[in-house]
C-alpha cells in the first residue's frame, strides 16, 4: 500500500450522545418544532453541515434525532445544501436495520433568512467506534461482528448504487445493546440514474476524512463502491490495533502484531489497487466468518474453498459461474494458485461442504453465485473481473434495445 500525503480535511462528527456538550435549542427552534409535535431537546452534536438535536415525539412517546442544515459558515453554500438535502433521499432508499430509518425532511423557516432544512431520524443511544477504538484493542471475534454489521449495510447501500464516500468509526453508532449502525450518508453519491440524486463533489475538494479515505478518493480520481470496502478495512485495523491510524494506509509495522488471518483480510481490503481488494461487501463479510469462528478447529486436514473468481470452475459450453475451486483434504490457510484466504466450511456450525452455496445443516452462506449488478444475470468468465455496478455485464440489454425478449 502505497503511503499518501494528502491535504488534512476536516472531520465530521457523527451523531452521537458523547459527540460534544449539550446545549439548549435556539428558542425559534424549540417554537417551531413544537407546532409539529416535537419537543426539542438538547444538542447532541455536530455534524460538517450544522448541529443535531434530541426530541421526543410527545404523541408516540419516542425519542428522535433532527439534524439541522444551519452551520453558519455553509448554510449560503448551494452544494452543501444539496448534499444535505440528498442525505434524507439516500437514507429512504437504503433501508436497513444497520442504517438509521428517515423519518422526514422539511425547511424551517427563519425570520429574515432562508429556511434552514432539516431531516428527522432515527435516535442511536450510544457511542460511536471512535471512542471503542481509543479504550482499547477488540477481540478479534467482537471486531468482526460489529464489520459485519458494518458491511452488511455498506451492502445494501452499494445494491442502490449509493456510494458512502466517508466510512469511519465516528460514523459508527454502537447501540447499548451491541447494534452497529453506518452513519451519515451527507458525502454520499449515487453511481446510478435516481431521480434527484446527482453527483455532487464541489469546488474539487475530496469530500472524505482524508485518513480513512481511499487512494483513488485521495487523489481525486472517481470512485465506486470499493472505496468504501477500503475504509472499511482501515476501520477493522483500527479495532484490532485499539488506536486510531495516522495516515491512510495500515502501517507495516503494525501489520506484524495482527493475527495471520487478520493481515490477509486487510491486504485484501486495503490494496492500493481497487481491482484488488474484496469486489463486493458481501465478500468481505463472508471473509470475516475466518475471525468470527475462531474455535472450529483445522488440526485434521478438511475440504476448503478458494472463492477468488480466478480459480472458480467455469461451464465450458455458456461461460456460465458453476462452483468455487474446492481444496481436498487440507489444513492450509491459503490458496497456493492465487494466495487468497481459504474458507472452510461451515464458519458457522462446523459442517462438511456438500457441494452447495448453502450449508445444509444451519444454512450458513459459504458463497455467493456471481451476478450482474446491472441485469441480475449470473456472470460469465468473459465477465468476471469487470465492475458490473458501473458497466454491466456482456449479456445486459442495450441502450437501443432494452426489451429482454
Amino acid at each position: 500500500m502505497a503511503t499518501h500525503s494528502p491535504k488534512r480535511a476536516p472531520q465530521l462528527k457523527g451523531i452521537s450522545t458523547d459527540s460534544a456538550p449539550q446545549e439548549p435549542p435556539p428558542r425559534d427552534y424549540v417554537e417551531y418544532f413544537k407546532s409539529i409535535n416535537l419537543v426539542l431537546g438538547p444538542r447532541l452534536g455536530v455534524g460538517g453541515s450544522g448541529n443535531v438535536y434530541r426530541a421526543t415525539q410527545t404523541r408516540l412517546r419516542r425519542d428522535l434525532a433532527i439534524k439541522l442544515f444551519d452551520h453558519q459558515r455553509f448554510r449560503a453554500d448551494p452544494n452543501g445544501r444539496k448534499r444535505f438535502e440528498h442525505e434524507a433521499r439516500m437514507l429512504a432508499i437504503a433501508q436497513h436495520p444497520s442504517i438509521p430509518f428517515v423519518i422526514s425532511s422539511g425547511d424551517m423557516p427563519m425570520r429574515g433568512e432562508a429556511p434552514i432544512p432539516y431531516i428527522i431520524m432515527q435516535f442511536i443511544d450510544g457511542t460511536s467506534l471512535e471512542t471503542v477504538v481509543e479504550k482499547s484493542r477488540t477481540a478479534p471475534q467482537l471486531a468482526a461482528s460489529y464489520m459485519k454489521q458494518v458491511l452488511a449495510a455498506l451492502s445494501c447501500a452499494h445494491s442502490h448504487r449509493l456510494v458512502h464516500r466517508d466510512v469511519k468509526p465516528a460514523n459508527i453508532l454502537l447501540s447499548k445493546d451491541g447494534h452497529c449502525y453506518l452513519i451519515d450518508f451527507s458525502i454520499g453519491v449515487s453511481l446510478g440514474v435516481i431521480p434527484g440524486l446527482t453527483r455532487i463533489t464541489g469546488e474539487g475538494r475530496h469530500p472524505a476524512t482524508w485518513r480513512y479515505a481511499s487512494p483513488e478518493q485521495i487523489e481525486g480520481r472517481d470512485v465506486d463502491h470499493r472505496t468504501d470496502l477500503y475504509s472499511a478495512g482501515l476501520v477493522l485495523f483500527e479495532l484490532l490495533a485499539g488506536r486510531r491510524i495516522s495516515m491512510p494506509e495500515v502501517p507495516a509495522a503494525d501489520m506484524l502484531q495482527l493475527p495471520p488471518v487478520a493481515k490477509e483480510l486487510l491486504r485484501k481490503a486495503c490494496h492500493s489497487d481497487p481491482a484488488q481488494r474484496f469486489q463486493t461487501a458481501k465478500e468481505f463479510l463472508g471473509a470475516l466468518n475466518r475471525l468470527e469462528a475462531p474455535g472450529i478447529s483445522r488440526s485434521e486436514p478438511r475440504d476448503a474453498l478458494c472463492l477468488n473468481l480466478t480459480c472458480a470452475t467455469w461451464d465450458q459450453f455458456t461461460g456460465e459461474y458453476e462452483n468455487p475451486l474446492v481444496v481436498e483434504a487440507t489444513t492450509k490457510s491459503f490458496c497456493k494458485d492465487c494466495r487468497s484466504p481459504l474458507v472452510y466450511p461451515c464458519a458457522q456450525c462446523g459442517a462438511e461442504y456438500d457441494n452447495a452455496p448453502f450449508c445444509a445443516d444451519c444454512g450458513h452462506q459459504h458463497y455467493t453465485i456471481p451476478s450482474c449488478a446491472k441485469c441480475g444475470n449470473r456472470l460469465t468468465f468473459l465477465d468476471a473481473n469487470k465492475n458490473t455496478i458501473l458497466a454491466g455485464c456482456s449479456r445486459c440489454p442495450s441502450s437501443e434495445d432494452d426489451i429482454p425478449f
